[in-house]
């Protein structure tokens, strides 16, 4: 009787054990991927291109950051932000706190020549429901950056949300730091990687918002954090004033009466001189070229004057007789510490307009439109404006003009320090 045969167990060959090795691989993989890997992220603009942007120079370096809510709690996996063949240099992408705790940072590699640009966190950060935090992105000097004026569009997707104001936000700065400061509906494309814990069904699309229409504008910002007098000359400021017999002027200091060149800015001495009537001894008076089509001059500092007189300011410029200025400044006449709109015209003074303030870091700005110059300041980083004066008034040839002094009790003057200057034409 034959002998049953046994079953003998034989060797998986080798190429399919390599097979079946990588398949378990693949699914080991698979089973102890983290949530964000598998879960779809979103961001406040997805692909969207911006709308009625342009490309600005950076004179200097800068910080420049979106303001968001986080609607749902979730993942920010990462930063983007949009980017055109006119920029250029590396980039780092930071998350930040509403209190400017640095929660994460990437720097940008492998850049695409345009489009919105992508870098992701080490490690995801976690995002609270009903908190407001700030994402951003630091442009080198001369790297350029996108931005849009008067957007006036809120902006939702899934567990994220922006206002419509205040959103944008900038810090100039060689270093990463945290962006303050803004301007009135302006957006500078900055955008957060973001997974919902709990991801809905995907949602309709949401229409492309509509965006009032407004005049385009383009702003030069100029940071003064230059390392020396010879850069601040390179860059096109001088201290040559002018007589109203057409003589110059040279207003610079020496020594301790003169500028201090800081990262923080120009830090100018309020001493003696001033523009005011006949008097036309203006010191450290600094002056740049304007292009003819300006619309707005704007100057940030900080200052907290002690004595009457003292005072620092925006100036339009055209000689020591005709000038227009608004300037923060102490008056007792005026309830101490006060903002002063002044326009001369061949010496006699046209007006000299007040509003009581205390801010010490402020933005002053001077506006041109419909024939009227107009002097505002703003104590949230041009946010909000309050209107100092306004006078129908022209100007020929006219210079941008930072001004600081009328220091007229003697003993120490105090110090403004000038942070950064911008100029409004219109596109």
């Amino acid at each position: 009787m034959p002998r049953p045969r046994r079953a003998i167990a034989r060797p998986v060959t080798r190429p399919l054990a390599a097979l079946l090795a990588l398949l378990f691989a693949i699914a080991g993989l698979a089973l102890w991927a983290s949530p964000e890997a598998n879960a779809a992220s979103t961001s406040l603009w997805g692909s969207a291109k911006p709308s009625r942007s342009s490309v600005q120079k950076s004179h200097a370096a800068v910080e420049l950051g979106t303001r968001f809510t986080a609607t749902a709690t979730g993942k920010a996996t990462g930063v983007r932000f949009y980017k055109t063949t006119k920029m250029k240099g590396k980039h780092t992408g930071t998350l930040w706190s509403s209190s400017g705790k640095k929660l994460a940072t990437v720097t940008f590699t492998r850049e695409g020549r345009s489009g919105w640009q992508t870098a992701s966190f080490k490690t995801p950060v976690t995002l609270k429901a009903g908190t407001t935090y700030v994402v951003s992105y630091h442009v080198p000097r001369n790297g350029g950056y996108v931005v849009t004026r008067d957007y006036r569009s809120k902006t939702s997707a899934s567990g994220l949300s922006t206002t419509a104001k205040k959103t944008g936000v900038y810090r100039y700065n060689s270093k990463v730091k945290f962006p303050t400061s803004s301007r009135s509906y302006t957006q500078y494309w900055v955008d957060v990687v973001f997974v919902p814990d709990k991801r809905k069904p995907t949602p309709t699309p949401t229409p492309t918002p509509t965006v009032t229409a407004s005049p385009e504008v383009q702003t030069d910002a100029i940071a003064l954090d230059y390392a020396s007098r010879s850069a601040l000359v390179a860059d096109g400021w001088d201290f040559l004033a002018t007589t109203a017999a057409g003589a110059v002027r040279n207003t610079e200091q020496a020594g301790t009466a003169g500028i201090t060149f800081s990262e923080a800015g120009l830090k100018v001495p309020a001493g003696e001189g001033d523009l005011w009537k006949g008097l036309n001894n203006s010191r450290n008076t600094l002056f740049r070229d304007l292009p003819d089509n300006w619309s707005a001059v704007e100057l940030g500092l900080t200052f907290a004057p002690t004595a009457n007189y003292q005072q620092a300011g925006v100036v339009l410029y055209g000689d020591d007789d005709n000038y227009v200025q608004v300037v923060r400044h102490y008056q007792s006449s005026q309830g101490h510490q006060a903002t002063e709109f002044i326009a001369e015209a061949k010496g006699v003074v046209l007006t000299d307009d007040y509003v009581q303030s205390s801010a010490t870091s402020v933005r002053l700005r001077l506006s041109r439109a419909d024939g009227r110059i107009t002097g505002s300041i703003s104590s949230d980083g041009g946010s909000n404006w309050v209107k100092v004066g306004s006078i129908a008034h022209s100007l020929d040839d006219v210079r941008l003009g930072i001004t600081v002094g009328g220091n007229e009790s003697g003993g120490t003057s105090p110090l403004a320090t000038v942070v950064d200057a911008a100029v409004d034409t219109p596109v």
